[in-house]
Parts: C-alpha cells; structure tokens; sequence
C-alpha cells in the first residue's frame, strides 16, 4: 500500500509539473511525459477501482476497466510520443515506431472490452496479454533511449562540457523507466503463466512494490530535487574530476 500510494502522489506531482512546464515553454516533450506520467497514475486508481468491484460483481466494474486500459493505452503512447520528440526528433523510424505501438495499444484495448466483461470475469485473454506487453515495450524503449543519451552525457562531462546534475537526471531516468517496465514485464509473467492478477500472488506483489518505490524514487529525484541532493551530485562529481 505504501509503494502504491507513493507512486501514485510521486506520478500525479511529476506529472502536473512537467505540463505546466509545457504549458510555459510550448514544447511537446515536456507535454507528451507529463500526460504519460500522469495518466499512468490516474489508470492505477481507476483499474484499482475497477478490481475491487469486480470482486464485488458490481455492474460498474467493466465501466471501469475500460476507463483504466483507455488511460494506460493513452499513458504508454505519450510515453513512445516522449522519446521520439526528445530523443530521435529527426528520426522517421521513431515516428513510425511510436504510430505502431499506439496502434497495436488501441487495438488490443478495443480487443479486450470487446466482450463487455471484466477480465475478473473473462480471463487473461492473447489480447490483454498484447495489451500489458505493448505498455512495457513504451517503457523499455524508454529505458533504453534515456539510458544511451545518459552514456553519452557521461563522455562529455568526462571532458568538463556536460552539466553534472543534468547527466545525473537521465540516470535516474533510466531508473525510473526501467522499474515502470520491470513492473509491467513482472504482471504480464504473472497474468500468462499463472492465470493471477500481481494482487493476488505474493511474490508478484513484493516485486511490483519494491519496483515501484524504486521508479518513484528516481523519478522525484529526477523532476523535483531537492536543492540539497542537487549540491550533493554536483559536490561529488566535482571531486571525482579532480582525482
């Protein structure tokens, strides 16, 4: 429970303020995280919802789950939206990339409700398997592109042209979208080759939850530092270009 509020209040201020930022900036990057992040906390809440009546067998349960997969489908979209306009802007294939995988998340979502039941009800199905698959491939791309560009960042802070704190931040980046994937990859095994839902298997469960406090951590180190930390990473970066 702790992981899971954590994450949700760390996911909500994040993401507010990387729209607002868009918002004052006009740029898309900013606009395409802050929605992902924030749509990302938003379905947690309503798919938590939408499980707990569908134990109770509550007509509104279905309702509410496809509420929660629209939010995760339009999460994990901004989120490849966010990678394509920050890291690879001038890249055709990464336009393409992030078209397809918004596609196959609509159309799996649309594939899920079709049957108009709860996946309490109907079972884990090849379509909410592709589902929960096209979410974590958002995020490992994520990982993948925040963790390249932290690389090269690292080369050029070696040669004193790279801000210490900025390289910092796309580490923590890399951690954050790591942890998102790790948690989705952790369900999809659960959902597949279990036929549990991650709440239901505890294992599942410790591993989602220390993935969670891990991404959120990183992720409001990464957005909103404190002034302390920020002194600390530049601190120790500065001692360890003098050794």
């Amino acid at each position: 429970m702790v992981s899971f509020v954590t994450t949700l209040v760390v996911g909500l201020l994040v993401g507010g303020r990387l729209l607002l930022l868009a918002r004052a900036t006009h740029r898309s990057p900013e606009f395409f995280l802050g929605a992902g992040i924030g749509l990302l906390s938003l379905a947690a809440i309503v798919e938590i919802a939408g499980l707990e009546l569908a134990r109770a067998q509550h007509p509104w349960a279905y309702r509410t789950e496809v509420v929660a997969l629209f939010a995760h489908s339009a999460s994990a979209s901004c989120m490849s939206f966010a990678v394509w306009r920050l890291f690879h802007p001038d890249r055709p294939w990464a336009l393409r990339l992030c078209l397809v995988e918004t596609a196959l998340l609509f159309t799996s979502w649309q594939a899920v409700i079709l049957p108009s039941q709860h996946t309490w009800v109907t079972g884990f199905t090849f379509w909410f398997h592709l589902h929960v698959a096209s979410r974590g491939a958002a995020f490992v791309w994520g990982a993948i592109a925040a963790g390249s560009h932290h690389q090269r960042l690292r080369r050029q802070l070696a040669l004193g042209l790279a801000d210490p704190f900025l390289c910092h931040r796309f580490l923590l980046w890399t951690v954050a979208m790591a942890a998102s994937a790790g948690m989705l990859v952790t369900a999809l095994l659960t959902n597949s080759l279990r036929g549990e839902l991650v709440f239901s298997y505890v294992p599942a469960l410790l591993s989602v939850s220390v993935l969670g406090l891990v991404g959120a951590s990183a992720m409001f180190l990464a957005f909103l530092p404190p002034v302390a930390y920020v002194q600390w990473i530049e601190q120790r970066s500065a001692v360890l270009a003098a050794h």
